[in-house]
Formats: C-alpha cells, structure tokens, sequence
C-alpha cells in the first residue's frame, strides 16, 4: 500500500498519496538512532525518564500511523497503552516469563482497540475523535481507580524489568534498549 496523508478541500478532508522520505531522512533517522544508543551512557539517574521517552514515542506513533495512513483521529491511544501496561503487570508478576508475558498483553490489548474500531469505521471523523476521547475519560474515571487495574493504592503497579534468558539485557540500561528496539521496529513499520 502507498503512504498516504490528509489533504483539506473544499472543508472536506481527503487521503493524498505521501512522499516517501529522501536520502537526507534516513540519515536524519539514522543520526537519531545512534543518538538514542548513546543516552545509557550520559542519561545517569535520568534514564527512566528516556525509557519513558521512547516508550511515549511508541503510542504517538500508533497515533500517527491512524491519522496518516487511515485519516481517522483517535484520541485513546493512551488507554489502550494502559490497558497493555496493566495486562503485562499482572501477567509477569504473576509468574510468566517477561517476554511471554509482553505478548499476552498485547494480545489482551488488541481486542479492546477492536471493540472501538469496528463501529469506528462507519463513524465520521468528528463522531469517532468524540467516541475516543469519550472511551478514554470513561475508562479513566471507571476503571484506572479500581484495585484490580493499578493496584489498591492507585499509584500503579510494579513492571518488572526484562529477564531474558538467552540475552545480556538486565537492569534500567537493558530495559532502556529493549524498549528503544521495540520503538525502532515500530518506526520502520
């Protein structure tokens, strides 16, 4: 499929074919990369917060992906993000290994954005972006205050870091990388 991006004509928005990104972006990219494998090294007591970084990048890329390729405005992004996040919580500190446990999340995650994105199809742009924000509020007021989701004191639940066995990666500088890995597959696609 030909990437595509919204055009306004007339009021009404339409998908327009996009450039492909030239020579000087993926050295842009590529510059950016080898930046972002630099920051264990500098980051110091900050590296959690660039761990966040990168994983924020990765919901605003899925954001990006829906308005680009799709045109449809979603702003729920987060909620699902949350949903995942809990599902791999409870998943990993109930036992399960962290990567099979990162899997099942998703897999958790995914029927929830189905649930919303069969009627969302038939729904205009402004309809859907309201319906979204809409989930999101309701899910936050409904669901993030209950123990089962973030704990009983609501501040969140422990995410423990990866423990992959056949891999070096432990600790705050290994997730760090995991994390950047998974936003760089993200990015490619």
């Amino acid at each position: 499929p030909s990437r595509r991006r919204l055009t306004s004509s007339g009021g009404a928005i339409q998908v327009a074919p996009m450039p492909r990104p030239s020579w000087l972006g993926f050295i842009g990219a590529a510059a950016l990369f080898a930046a972002l494998l630099l920051v264990p090294l500098v980051a110091g007591v900050h590296l959690t917060d660039w761990t966040t970084f990168v994983a924020t990048s990765i919901v605003l890329m899925a954001l990006g992906l829906l308005v680009r390729v799709a045109g449809q405005v979603v702003l729920c992004q987060v909620t699902f993000a949350a949903i995942g996040a809990a599902a791999f919580s409870h998943l990993a500190l109930g036992g399960l290994p962290w990567l099979v446990a990162l899997v099942l999340a998703c897999l958790i995650a995914v029927p929830v954005g189905l649930v919303l994105a069969v009627p969302a199809t038939r729904m205009p742009p402004v309809y859907l972006a309201l319906a979204t924000f809409a989930l999101g509020i309701v899910v936050q007021e409904v669901f993030y205050p209950a123990s089962y989701v973030f704990g009983a004191t609501g501040l969140g639940l422990n995410e423990p870091m990866p423990a992959l066995s056949w891999s070096p990666v432990g600790g705050a500088r290994g997730f760090y990388y995991v994390a950047l890995a998974i936003a760089s597959i993200a990015a490619v696609l």
